[in-house]
């Protein structure tokens, strides 16, 4: 598993983006992807998650599951 801290969620949306503690470029992450699925990300929270290549070829967050609330 990866870590790394959410930069922005837009919960309207169901999207946003973490910063990966080895700073390799935001990855993009989908409300579907949090393992609480009560529970919206939000900027600063620490957060674990596994890496995948989507079909675009971009890394993308998937198993999201929160390590430390702000």
């Amino acid at each position: 598993m990866a870590m790394g801290q959410v930069r922005a969620y837009r919960p309207a949306t169901g999207f946003g983006f973490i910063t990966p503690t080895h700073d390799c470029g935001d990855v993009y992450v989908q409300a579907a992807d949090i393992q609480e699925a009560e529970h919206d990300l939000l900027p600063g929270e620490v957060v674990e998650y596994d890496p995948e290549v989507g079909a675009d070829g971009q890394l993308k967050a998937v198993h999201v599951r929160a390590v430390y609330r702000a």
